[in-house]
């Protein structure tokens, strides 16, 4: 019936997240909020995909977080202080790709600092990242929202905009 389609239809709300053709594909990232476990995502991206690359300005910048997902990056585009850009590997257990963060972010950005969810996977993979590429590693405190997109939906941007500042002065 038409009522059972709308119901479905509504259920599986969708979000796309559209990045660029590659060897004849388009490459894209579905989200469904409302799914729960793992079908909540469905894509054909791989993790050469760095989220919000064609934002971050070629020069560089003062300070480039490198984030869990592309929603945790709006938060620190927004933030005050230093220029500051973000962007996102495809998956929280990916980073970067080598070539890429070798030639182009490491060599053109003043500060790259990853700010990582904090739950377990997040702070093993900061941790585990620092060390690899020699980089600052952050995450909200233990107890609080775990990403910095939920943080700022609780506490606010001005908050979060302390964190950060408080996380940056005291090792930079």
């Amino acid at each position: 019936s038409i009522r059972r389609q709308r119901q479905m239809c509504i259920r599986d709300r969708a979000y796309t997240f559209d990045y660029y053709n590659h060897n004849g594909i388009f490459r894209r990232k579905l989200y469904f909020p409302e799914r729960e476990g793992k079908k909540r995502f469905i894509s054909n991206v791989d993790d050469t995909i760095i989220q919000n690359w064609d934002l971050i300005p070629k020069q560089g910048v003062d300070c480039l977080f490198i984030t869990s997902s592309k929603k945790d990056t709006g938060p620190f585009w927004r933030l005050n202080g230093p220029e500051c850009n973000a962007v996102a590997p495809n998956t929280e257990a990916a980073f970067l790709p080598e070539e890429v963060f070798y030639r182009k972010i490491k060599t053109r950005n003043k500060r790259i600092v990853l700010w990582y969810d904090n739950d377990t996977t997040g702070i093993e993979n900061a941790i585990k990242y620092s060390k690899m590429y020699g980089i600052e590693a952050y995450w909200n405190p233990v107890g609080a929202p775990k990403d910095p997109s939920d943080f700022v939906k609780e506490h606010g941007l001005r908050e979060f905009n302390w964190l950060v500042q408080q996380k940056l002065n005291s090792n930079g």
